[in-house]
Order: C-alpha cells, then structure tokens, then sequence
C-alpha cells in the first residue's frame, strides 16, 4: 500500500492510551494497528512529534509491561508476546528509515534516557523467558524475543552514536547523551553489585544523583511499572545477576562497534573491563537456577571475549573467564537444557587462542575423572 509523501502516521486505537482501563484496546488490536504500520511504510520526517508521541506510548504499555515469566502464565501470554515482537520491529524500522540518522532523537534527551531503560528493562523480562518450553507459541517467539530486544538496544544507541557530534576534549563527550547512558550503565552496575543483600523488590532509579535503589513492596510482575520514570523492577535476587550481565554483554556488544568505539575513552574501557571481572565473581554467587547462572555467565565471559578482540592489553585480567565457566560446566557435566551455553563456549575457545593457561591442569583433570559416555559429547568438544 503506497503512502504520499504528506502523509502521517495513522492514529492508534483510541484507546492505545489506557491498557490498563476498562475500555483498553486488547493486545491483538495493538498489535494489528502497528502491523499496519510497518506494511504502509509512512514518511517520517513531516510528522516527528506525532512519532515521538507513539513511541513514547509503546515504551510504557508494550516495553515496560512485558511480563516477567511465571509458570501459570504458559499459553495465556501469545497476543503479548507477538505485540512486543512486532512492536519492536516498529522501533527498529523507524530509526534505520530516519532521513538523516541523526534526525529522530535530536535535542530529545529525556525521551532518549527513557527508551534506553524501557528497553533494557524488556530485555531483563524477556531473558526469564529463555526456558519455557511453550507449547501454545508455536514459533517459539518467547525464546527469540531476548536476542531481538538485546539488538534492538544496541541499534538504538547505534543511532544515537550518529546523532553526536564528537568534540575536542573528553569533556564534550561526556555530556552527551550517549555518554551520559554509557556511564550511567557502569555506575548502577557497580551499586547493583554493591546491593546484593537488598530486599526485593527493588526498583533501579535510573539517572538519578546519587544512585538510587529502593525497595518497594509494589506489583513486580512487569520491569518498567507506567507510574514510574526511568524505573527498572527487579522482582527477586536472581534478577540481579541477569541485568548486571546484559550490561556487560551490551558494552561487549557496543565495542565491537566501529562507530561506537569513538566515543568509549581508555578511562572508560579499563573501568568495563575491571566490571567484567566483578560482574562474572558476582554472577557466582548470586542465589539462582543453575541455569540462569550459566546463561549469565556465558554472557560476561562472551563480553570478555569481545573486549579481548578490542583492546589486546585486557588480555591479561581477563583471559580467565571462559576458562572458568568451562571449569563450571565440565563440574556440573552434560545437561541438554545448557547445550546453547556449551555450544557459545566452544566458539569462544575455537576463535580466540589468547586464553589463560592457568586453567588447564584443572580441565584436564575433569576430563580423565568423567564417566558421562555418549551424552558428553557435546561438552568434551568444548
């Protein structure tokens, strides 16, 4: 369906604004309106507040109300979850079609702070749901919804790289907004780890002097409650060690981006690396399922790999992460719901050769001892 250049963006449902009410749009009329949206294509640069007003909107009432998992939850959620999928297609078409990249988020600061936390805290949901086995989402779109949330992000602030001008000196950078989310990332991270004996609930304040945690004795089912601003909900412990480790997988994922890497300074980068090692210690120790602890790891680790490629002077404080986790995983011995950590390992021990040898007579010494025949295969390939 062809769109004339004047066109807007058609209007959402009117009742888009209230999902909470009692005469809410239903999450399929949501998400056939935003299906729409992404087949007519409209022009963007003729209507920027109308857009900003509708993306505002889909970070409270998709982003921020995705769902942390709960068992009883298991087919009664498929409407939400292909809202969130398609609306996420949405985010990522409207900034690669911005006429020019730096167009969409200019002089938008708070908006930019609030679509960074709206979708970070989806990402922290949507990790919960790495497990389930759903047998009502046949396309498995609770499993992928993870990966396309953690890209999305990294494409948001991809845009944003575009939309700053660098300076001359660190401290013009560091007042941009992309500066200020990059810091702001390490700095709650550290007090997160700080926090780890927090009672829960906790909500994360996000850009807030000092750093602010509180618990709260709220609804925890969703990460970025409508009544809050740039707020992230942690329901349990367990929560930490997931969004401290997507933090970390996010500047992995940040560094290996050319056009980002501009704007991470040497100070910054020493900081993320010495993060990276407090996060992967942290990760141990912190009370969850052994496999949310695996996947947790896997992801500092894979960070460390990243950063190891980036900078070879992190090699040395770094270098043992992956080897750990194998250690953790040979310890624990083949078990088919890991064999998607296991596999990421193997990659990371195939493609990167600078890796600590101080680990080796551990691994071998759990690999003569073992008695796991067929069924470990896959990990004595590691």
């Amino acid at each position: 369906m062809s769109v004339p250049p004047s066109s807007a963006p058609p209007i959402p449902p009117t009742t888009f604004q209230t999902p909470n009410g009692a005469n809410s749009a239903s999450p399929k009329d949501l998400r056939d309106f935003l299906k729409s949206l992404n087949d007519d294509n409209p022009p963007l640069v003729l209507d920027k507040p109308l857009w900003l007003r509708l993306l505002a909107s889909l970070l409270e009432q998709v982003f921020g109300c995705f769902p942390y998992f709960k068992p009883t939850m298991l087919g009664t959620t498929n409407e939400r979850i292909e809202l969130t999928d398609v609306t996420l297609d949405v985010f990522s078409r409207v900034g690669k079609r911005a006429d020019s990249l730096d167009w969409l988020y200019a002089d938008e600061e708070q908006l930019s702070k609030k679509v960074f936390v709206h979708l970070l805290g989806l990402c922290t949901s949507t990790e919960s749901w790495l497990e389930v086995a759903d047998e009502g989402d046949s396309s498995g779109a609770s499993n992928t919804l993870y990966s396309k949330a953690c890209g999305t992000l990294v494409e948001f602030l991809q845009l944003l790289s575009f939309s700053s001008i660098p300076g001359g000196d660190s401290s013009d950078l560091q007042r941009g907004v992309l500066q200020d989310i990059l810091y702001e990332a390490t700095n709650l991270c550290t007090t997160i780890i700080s926090a780890r004996h927090e009672s829960c609930p906790l909500d994360i304040h996000w850009f807030s002097t000092p750093p602010c945690l509180k618990t709260t004795t709220e609804d925890c089912s969703i990460p970025c409650p409508i009544d809050t601003i740039n707020v992230i909900r942690l329901p349990s412990p367990s929560h930490f060690s997931v969004l401290t480790s997507i933090i970390v997988e996010l500047f992995g994922n940040l560094f290996s981006t050319a056009r980002l890497s501009y704007f991470i300074t040497a100070a910054m980068l020493r900081h993320v690396s010495e993060l990276t090692r407090r996060v992967y210690d942290f990760c141990s120790e912190c009370p969850t399922s052994p496999a949310t602890r695996s996947r947790c790891l896997l992801r500092v680790a894979a960070a460390a790999h990243t950063l190891m490629s980036s900078d070879p002077s992190l090699i040395g404080g770094l270098s043992g992460l992956p080897c750990r986790l194998l250690i953790q995983r040979l310890q624990c011995g083949p078990n088919p719901a890991q064999r998607s950590v296991d596999r990421k390992l193997h990659e990371i021990f195939t493609s990167n050769t600078n890796l600590s040898v101080d680990y080796v007579n551990d691994t071998l010494e759990l690999l003569r001892s073992e008695t796991w025949e067929s069924p470990g295969s896959e990990l004595r390939q590691v």
